[in-house]
């Protein structure tokens, strides 16, 4: 070949070789777990969503607690005295939900509950302590839950949601942080509960003898 052929084979080359540098720099990057199996671009960081609380659940058993507007709530309690108040707060919008247990156990503590309850979470695992209206409870993950319990007096209070590190999280803290108990004097007393406003005050009932 002549010295001009093989400076235009040598500037088709350079072309190319530009080109591909400049796709693969344009790709998006992937993933790559350790079996070599692509997982796809990296997501774009989870949008943040806020949990207003403008609305309280009241629980004639003796409890009360705030709740995002979006979420219903409803009253599930078993009428064979099993429980003292299961409540279940559902989202239309992804159609997951969060429970709240209240019922009599034998354990005297979380550990006890967690090492011989079929409900408590296997091998879970411990995110700290929290306090549940003045009682020492504990958080847990486990299954893809979010879990926070405590038992008092032989009354297990059980918190159960999608731990998900968005919404139903931030709801979970929320029920959990605003959770007080309303009447202590009935607080063993197997019943319904109401969805009520923000301002309510529950009042006890006079005594009259």
């Amino acid at each position: 070949m002549s010295k001009n052929t093989w400076i235009a084979v040598g500037a088709v080359i350079a072309m190319v070789v530009l080109g591909l540098v400049i796709y693969s720099l344009a790709k998006p990057k992937t993933l790559v777990t350790p079996s070599g199996n692509s997982v796809g671009p990296r997501p774009s960081p989870a949008v943040k969503m806020e949990v207003n609380s403008n609305s309280s659940y009241l629980d004639s058993s003796g409890f009360s607690f705030k709740y995002p507007d979006s979420i219903t709530v409803s009253d599930d309690t078993p009428a064979d005295g099993s429980y003292y108040a299961l409540v279940t707060l559902k989202n239309p919008a992804d159609k997951m939900m969060m429970t709240v247990k209240v019922k009599d156990v034998t354990y005297k503590t979380v550990e006890d509950w967690l090492a011989k309850d079929k409900e408590a979470p296997k091998n879970p695992t411990i995110l700290g302590k929290t306090s549940l209206n003045g009682i020492n409870g504990s958080q847990f993950a486990g299954s893809g839950k979010l879990i926070t319990t405590a038992i008092d007096q032989g009354v297990l209070y059980l918190f159960e949601s999608l731990k998900d590190d968005g919404f139903w999280e931030k709801t979970h803290q929320q029920v959990v942080s605003t959770f007080v108990f309303t009447n202590p004097a009935e607080s063993k007393s197997p019943s319904g509960g109401q969805s009520v406003g923000s301002d309510a005050v529950y009042e006890a009932e006079e005594i009259v003898e």
